[in-house]
């Protein structure tokens, strides 16, 4: 398809059991606040190679991606951006560069996509193009996830520009299909695992159907938050597209649990614990420690004094939620799971 040399990566095999898998899970998704800076390439993608790069302890080599520009995306609580009323069920909003935004539902279970919406430009007057993934929502990531996992999702919903409205149904096909070592013009990571999904999407407007598909490659760090790396094949009915971009600067991922010298003596009890009721810290001193409350979406819900060992969870929805333990300076010393239901 392309010359290999165009996008250079080398792997290999290790006996198995050498080194751990990586486990991608809630810590790793993206956080309300996160500003992503990302190198956008040119390189064409070369799909015979990344099948052959399948499978357990790869070395993927990026070194040599060719950058075009510097791009950012920026997530944002859903209620602070025009669509809000559109994708009520969304509790994370992730704004590219371009203007467009897509609104994700992230939960302990999955990220799954509610929609987009962005601005049409060049036809006057300006519009606005909506993807309502509003019957069936699309499920994008399915955690916590390690290689040899894979789902199929069906989504659905309507779309909507220039006045037309129509509907949409689709399929996911996803499989994680490797884990190693990636390494991008930025650095070498550790603990990567990637996964390929193909995407069938059907759009019907005036009775008549037109067929979409996506192709896409994805890879996480187990130490980091977000995409190290996205590659994508879109076809549709006016012609086809890739996009090739990478981290260029990945922020490390909330920890999972306390420093090693308390990770044996911390503990958050009742957990689970019931709505409106209490749970307690223990194990640890807290006479300069504060706890601080964050949902999956890394929301701040609340802060807790100095020395503070009971948890209020009035007004804490049933969920999943990550205590965070700062000392005087603000500094995270750790973080434990907290389970209200």
């Amino acid at each position: 398809m392309t010359n290999p040399s165009t996008l250079l990566f080398l792997f290999c095999t290790a006996a198995p059991g050498l080194v751990a898998q990586p486990i991608i899970d809630l810590p790793n998704m993206p956080m309300t606040g996160d500003v992503v800076t990302i190198g956008l390439c040119t390189d064409p993608i070369d799909v015979a190679l990344l099948d052959a790069s399948a499978g357990a302890m790869q070395t993927w080599d990026f070194s040599g991606l060719t950058e075009s520009s510097e791009e950012q995306f920026l997530f944002v609580d859903p209620s602070s951006t025009p669509w809000a009323s559109d994708f009520s069920n969304s509790n994370l909003c992730w704004i590219s560069w371009d203007g467009s935004h897509s609104y994700y539902v992230l939960s302990p279970s999955a990220l799954e996509t509610e929609g987009y919406a962005s601005i049409i430009t060049g036809t006057p007057p300006e519009d606005t193009a909506k993807f309502l993934i509003n019957v069936d929502t699309e499920r994008l990531q399915e955690l916590p996830y390690t290689y040899g996992d894979g789902f199929v999702d069906d989504f659905s919903g309507t779309f909507s520009a220039i006045g037309f409205v129509g509907t949409m149904n689709g399929t996911v096909d996803q499989q994680v299909d490797g884990y190693g070592t990636l390494i991008l013009p930025t650095g070498t990571y550790t603990n990567v695992v990637r996964y390929h999904f193909d995407l069938l999407q059907n759009n019907t407007l005036f009775g008549s159907t037109t067929q979409s598909t996506k192709e896409h490659w994805g890879w996480f760090s187990a130490d980091h938050r977000f995409w190290l790396l996205q590659m994508e094949i879109n076809i549709d009915g006016l012609g086809s597209s890739e996009q090739v971009w990478y981290n260029k600067d990945p922020a490390l991922a909330e920890p999972n649990g306390l420093p090693e010298s308390e990770a044996n003596s911390v503990s958050i009890f009742p957990n689970p614990v019931q709505p409106g009721s209490s749970a307690y810290i223990t194990g640890m001193d807290l006479a300069h420690v504060r706890a601080q409350v964050i949902d999956a979406t890394g929301r701040n819900l609340r802060m807790f004094p100095f020395g503070t060992t009971r948890i209020d969870t009035e007004g804490l929805a049933p969920g999943a939620y990550v205590v965070r333990f700062l000392n005087t300076t603000g500094t995270p010393l750790g973080a434990a799971r907290l389970i209200v239901q």
